[in-house]
Order: structure tokens, then sequence, then C-alpha cells
């Protein structure tokens, strides 16, 4: 009897660990914080951080690295957005994608400004 109690409750374990994880979002990582967030308040709240660690007039490298550590890949826009972009994209919900994108203005290696926006895509199986 015990070993079927105990066998019925790793059963349950196991399925209460599985729907879990179908309903949670799947980004991982450090940016997974933000990316619980939702699209408008995750960017707005990695920007938030972004700017308290890194105000205008500090070095550019160490914002570089921070973004690196956190799984964006960065380089030179593909556009007039910024001098520098970092973008990395995250999974979301079943079929979508978080884009999470990093337009850094600088000036002589120092930070000017930037501005972080996420956005919600689909996609196709």
């Amino acid at each position: 009897m015990r070993k079927a109690a105990l066998v019925a409750a790793v059963l349950l374990a196991l399925l209460g660990l599985g729907t879990w994880s179908l309903h949670e979002p799947a980004a991982k990582g450090p940016l997974e914080a933000y990316a619980r967030l939702g699209a408008n308040a995750g960017a707005e709240a990695l920007q938030r951080d972004l700017l308290a660690g890194f105000p205008p007039g500090t070095p550019l490298p160490p914002l570089v690295q921070r973004l690196e550590r956190q799984g964006m890949r960065c380089g030179p826009p593909e556009g007039s957005l910024g001098n520098l972009h970092c973008t990395a994209r995250l999974q979301a919900r079943e079929h979508q994608q978080l884009r999470v994108e990093v337009a850094i203005w600088a000036t002589n290696d120092r930070v000017v400004s930037l501005t972080v926006g996420f956005t919600l895509q689909d996609v196709a199986r």
C-alpha cells in the first residue's frame, strides 16, 4: 500500500511539473525575469536597470560586456538606430519568440543614451 501511494505521489508530482512547465514562459537565463513581465513592462524594467547601472557618461565597454553576459549579441546597427545594436531572441509561450533589442548611442566610447524594446513574434511551425 505504501509503494502504491509513493508511486501515485511521484506521478502526480511529475504531472504537476509538466503542466507548470507548459504554462510558464520558456525564456531562460538572465533576461528571464524581464521576459516574464511582458513586452512593455519588461522593456521598461530592463531600460531602467541598465540606465541605473550605466548612466550617460559611463564607459561603453562594461555595458556591452553586461549585455553579452546576458546572452545578447552586439554589433553595428542594421539602420540608423544608435551606434551599437544588441539583440537576443527568447522562446516565449508555445509558438512565440520575444525579441529583445537594445540600441545604444555613444560618443568617444561613452554612453550617451540607450533604448530598449521587446517585440513578441509568432513563429511558424
